[in-house]
């Protein structure tokens, strides 16, 4: 088999002919800073040619031996080489291979392809079905840059200025090097802990866990990290394209394609949320076997789904109250969903909510944490009203009262003197606003006033951010006009969110991304890169809730770029929700499928991030579908139509 490109078939030259083309016609889909360091990347014209040749050793998985493949100055030449062979989503083959010159990738493709031949799913099949295994495997080709030096004295300064998934890690001891590639570190769960993966090449270098300082004062040893140009496809006999932490970059939605983007990324929290159901919904009415007790308890937590891990097993009651709170706000707000399906999400709900009240000897009662009373509260008022709005009867499970009840003695029983976070007296306010709406006569007026000024007054500059949504949303909610104080103290938190949102024309951290994948992210907390997470959601949420209620007057200027960084917020929202491609790879897909990941590079899916990512996706839905009638509500009656369901109060928080 040659290393080079001489001979080839008609079908090979005409695919790589449109893969260059789409790679000068679409370039890079966003602005970035990687295009800075793109020379310390292999050649893309390189890349496809290497492609080719692994795609046609894997089809028949058989790599002639070195001497019987010719390889000369036409060969494609890398530093270093990595490749994962997938069969139907699950890594059968891994191989590596570095500084070998033209060699490189051929060892490297050997590797992989032996590795293959001898795992087990393979081995089992007969012989005959070889070439059949080849022709359905997927690939993902990691081609190694130029090594550049990393700077720090410690493990930790080290491992902080690596980019996971993005920079990959070496350490040269003399002339010997070590290499691992952060496609391979994410496919196995490791991205997320640089500082573990280099104590484990260290290792492997022979070296003790010590801080590279003092090894360096003791031999010859360097630390570096480099770039890859990473090709992988969907399908094995689809094309391939160049991803960034193993998905695709995605491209900025349109002012047009916003609320379909939206609709989507809700539609794929819900779906995920129902996987995450610890059992049929149908089985566990009434009294619960002390066998089937913990399976009964909701959600399922946070799942890995690299390694098919939940952890923990169920979600806490916060975060499952969130996400009942999230289904039913849904099923309530979203224009044109039919009442079937109104009612199924609300019954979804209303089923998370009761069996938070089934409470195992081992778990925790979820009415003694602090937040799950007011949680359990925004959910039940909102499955209520599902009700009302359809014209349906839902006897609420006994829960619900019982969360009311808590929340009612936990905000009496609250003065300037206790120590409550400012967090969690967010979530009070709101909820204790909701509940005094649908039930007049709850509390007092000055009880309310005082825990709606204690709540604003518990928060600094960086830890309001994280509250924002839920005081947004209480103001709405409040008697009479918006205070003016408040809404300018909104309008200066929303430009200072921009300014730190990495990709936006006004940011003062990034205007361009240190990596395209993270257009559209808040820098939400110090450290030594530029980078974005999860925490991203929050302050997302609030802006679509502003943009949805903007303060009155708002600028023409100022109104478009809070749109432009809601555009760039759903696109990174986007960006961390599992794919269908990605769930490929899960051994359980439709356990992966729709949930968001706590960061890019990760390969975690969590509950609470899922279900913040469905109230975003509900509120940007609002915001781009409008009101679906002349009322101004988009909330569905009895005959399917959304005309103004019964008021909740002075002001409807749509």
């Amino acid at each position: 088999m040659p290393l080079r490109q001489t001979g080839q078939t008609a079908r090979t030259t005409l695919a790589r002919m449109l893969l260059l083309l789409a790679a000068v016609l679409l370039g890079p889909s966003l602005p970035s800073a990687q295009s800075g360091l793109i020379d310390d990347q292999p050649d893309l014209d390189d890349g496809i040619d290497a492609w080719f040749i692994t795609r046609e050793a894997v089809d028949a998985m058989h790599v002639p031996p070195t001497e019987q493949t010719t390889i000369d100055e036409e060969s494609p030449e890398f530093r270093s080489a990595s490749i994962i062979l997938r069969f139907r989503g699950q890594i059968i083959g891994v191989g590596d291979a570095a500084d070998l010159g033209r060699e490189t990738l051929h060892v490297a493709l050997t590797n992989a392809v032996n590795n293959a031949r001898m795992s087990r799913r393979v081995r089992e099949l007969p012989i005959e079905m070889l070439e059949s295994v080849g022709r359905g495997t997927t690939i993902e080709l990691e081609l190694g840059g130029k090594p550049v030096p990393v700077l720090g004295e410690t493990i930790e300064q080290i491992s902080t200025s690596i980019r996971p998934g993005i920079d990959g890690l070496a350490i040269r001891r003399g002339t010997q090097w070590e290499y691992v590639f952060p496609g391979r570190m994410q496919a196995f769960g490791q991205a997320e802990r640089p500082n573990r993966t280099l104590i484990r090449l260290m290792r492997e270098a022979g070296l003790p866990p010590r801080d590279p300082g003092e090894l360096k004062r003791m031999e010859d040893i360097g630390f570096y990290s480099f770039q890859t140009l990473t090709l992988t496809q969907e399908e094995p006999e689809g094309f391939p394209y160049e991803s960034i932490r193993g998905a695709r970059r995605i491209f900025l939605p349109t002012d047009e394609s916003v609320g379909t983007l939206a609709g989507n990324i809700a539609e794929g929290c819900v779906q995920n949320l129902k996987a995450r159901l610890a059992s049929d919904p149908h089985r566990l009415v009434g009294e619960v076997s002390e066998g089937k007790r913990l399976v009964a308890l909701g959600l399922f937590g946070d799942y890995d789904f690299a390694q098919d891990d939940f952890d923990p097993l169920i979600g806490s009651p916060a975060n499952q109250a969130l996400a009942a709170w999230a289904l039913s706000r849904y099923a309530l707000r979203r224009p044109k969903l039919s009442n079937p399906q109104r009612e199924e999400l609300a019954e979804l709900s209303s089923l998370i909510v009761e069996r938070l009240g089934i409470v195992d000897t081992v778990e925790n009662d979820p009415l003694k944490g602090e937040l799950a009373p007011g949680l359990i509260t925004l959910a039940s008022l909102e499955t209520e009203e599902v009700s009302r709005a359809i014209g349906t009867t839902r006897l609420l499970p006994k829960i619900s009262s019982q969360a009311e009840a808590e929340l009612v003695r936990q905000v009496k029983g609250l003065n300037e003197q206790s120590e409550t976070s400012g967090g969690t007296l967010a979530v009070w306010n709101l909820a204790a606003r909701s509940l005094e709406q649908a039930r007049p006569g709850t509390f007092e007026a000055n009880t309310l006033e005082s825990l709606d000024a204690l709540a604003w007054s518990r928060h600094d500059a960086r830890s309001i951010v994280g509250s924002l949504p839920w005081l947004l949303l209480a103001e709405e909610i409040l008697p009479g006009a918006p205070k003016s104080e408040r809404q300018a103290l909104t309008v200066e938190l929303v430009n200072a969110m921009i300014a730190n949102q990495i990709g936006h024309t006004q940011s003062l951290v990034a205007v361009q991304a240190p990596a395209d994948d993270l257009v559209g992210g808040f820098v939400t907390s110090g450290g030594a890169r530029t980078t974005a997470t999860a925490s991203s959601l929050r302050p997302a949420l609030a802006l679509a809730i502003v943009l949805r209620s903007p303060p009155d007057p708002l600028p023409a200027e100022v109104e478009q770029y809070w749109g432009e960084a809601n555009q760039r917020s759903l696109r990174f929202t986007d960006q961390l929700q599992v794919n269908p491609e990605q769930a490929a790879r899960a051994a359980v897909p439709a356990r992966a499928l729709g949930g968001i990941k706590r960061a890019p590079w990760s390969n975690v899916s969590t509950l609470g991030d899922t279900a913040l990512g469905l109230l975003l996706a509900t509120e940007v839905i609002l915001l781009t579908e409008g009101p679906s009638d002349e009322s101004g509500d988009s909330r569905p009656n009895s005959e399917g139509i959304p005309p103004q369901p019964p008021e909740l109060g002075n002001s409807s928080p749509d």
